[in-house]
């Protein structure tokens, strides 16, 4: 099978097919690679709540599936996260600029749209793998934190499966 062309995730057939109203809805982010991408919909266009959607090809076409809510367009900060089957990041800065990120050994560059809004996402061969982009440029000690937050999902992760196992007996607040 041909794997999917990950730009025939548009805006118009997130809007088409998610419900969001096409009056006043805005997709303000897309980020795919492969057969998995992130979208950032701003579903009453004034910027005030974007929601972020998870996007996957089944084959035949594109599935919206999870979704969050994600605050305001002007609080949008530089993230980066380990979304199961794939690796994500988001920043900001002017549009036409480029934000570079480094993963698997390799340096991507990325574009801010019109909306001052730039994303990364790479589809991942197994779950979880541990390793986040690196966003070049990122002030260390957010950049530290971001490294912290992700070792501490890691470890949460690692609990949870070994309690499903059955291997980690559960403690009794549990």
């Amino acid at each position: 099978m041909v794997p999917p062309d990950p730009t025939t995730l548009t805006a118009e057939l997130v809007i088409e097919t998610e419900g969001w109203h096409p009056r006043y809805a805005r997709v303000v982010l897309i980020a795919a690679d492969d057969d998995v991408g992130v979208v950032l919909v701003d579903g009453n266009g004034d910027g005030s709540e974007l929601e972020m959607e998870y996007w996957t090809h089944d084959g035949d076409a594109w599935v919206g599936g999870s979704s969050s809510g994600y605050g305001s367009l002007d609080s949008v900060s530089t993230v980066t996260w380990d979304a199961g089957p794939m690796v994500c990041a988001i920043g900001r800065g002017s549009a036409g600029e480029i934000a570079q990120v480094r993963y698997d050994g390799e340096v991507f560059d990325c574009i801010v749209n019109e909306f001052g809004l730039w994303g990364f996402e790479r589809k991942t061969e197994e779950m979880f793998t541990g390793e986040l982009p690196e966003v070049e440029g990122m002030p260390d000690d957010h950049a530290q934190q971001m490294r912290h937050l992700d070792d501490r999902r890691r470890q949460l992760r690692e609990r949870v499966e070994r309690l499903v196992r059955g291997e980690e007996p559960r403690t009794p607040e549990e």
